[in-house]
């Protein structure tokens, strides 16, 4: 699995045409995206919507692309501020139900950790995630540590996360990533990537202990 920063910057900016989106995107980026833009034909071009429309939460293939550019705006004018109290919302009713059934919820971080098409993002650090736990304070209430996705920032500290967190987390996704200067990153081996793996188990072993 990969995230190719240039790739989806010119789909967002040369293709899809979004308003304003070279705002979102550093010049060097805008660049190589552009002189990417001007090699592909009409097949690669639908080659790449494809593959991000089917990455899309709720995507699966189904948007064309004047779809697309109208759910985008609808989902930017709900904005982080909206997002979050939707959700705040969601888990305030849901939370004491789990408690009294017994279940755990696991909320999975934003994937990748950082706005595309300049969307809102509210679960992707772990100031987020003790800004949910602090709203909605119920142990049902937990999170699934994907270290894939929280690790796609260089600013997260995985391990700190495991520590900080350890009663609240209730699934663990352990993947690595390979991060690149660009935002750009893939998947790789679980002791190959940028991610201290090691650190991390350590941690959520002791956690248990």
């Amino acid at each position: 699995l990969r995230f190719d920063m240039v790739k989806f910057a010119a789909y967002d900016v040369f293709i899809l045409k979004r308003q304003d989106a070279e705002r979102d995107y550093s010049t060097g980026i805008i660049l190589q995206a552009k002189a990417l833009s001007e090699t592909l034909n009409e097949a690669d071009k639908s080659n790449l919507e494809q593959s991000i429309i089917a990455g899309l939460p709720g995507g699966e293939g189904s948007y064309s692309r004047q779809q697309l550019q109208s759910e985008i705006e609808e989902f930017r004018s709900v904005g982080e501020s909206g997002l979050r109290q939707n959700l705040i919302y969601f888990l305030s009713r849901v939370a004491p139900v789990a408690m009294e059934c017994g279940v755990r919820l696991a909320i999975h971080p934003d994937d990748p950790p950082f706005s595309l098409f300049g969307l809102p993002r509210i679960l992707s650090t772990a100031s987020d995630v003790r800004d949910l736990f602090k709203a909605i304070d119920y142990p049902a209430n937990g999170l699934t540590l994907c270290a894939g996705s929280f690790g796609a920032r260089d600013d997260n500290d995985l391990t700190a996360i495991a520590r900080e967190f350890g009663d609240r987390i209730h699934f663990v996704h352990l993947r690595n990533v390979s991060r690149q200067e660009d935002g750009s990153f893939h998947e790789s081996e679980h002791l190959d990537g940028d991610n201290d793996m090691v650190s991390l188990i350590a941690e959520l072993l002791n956690q248990e202990s």
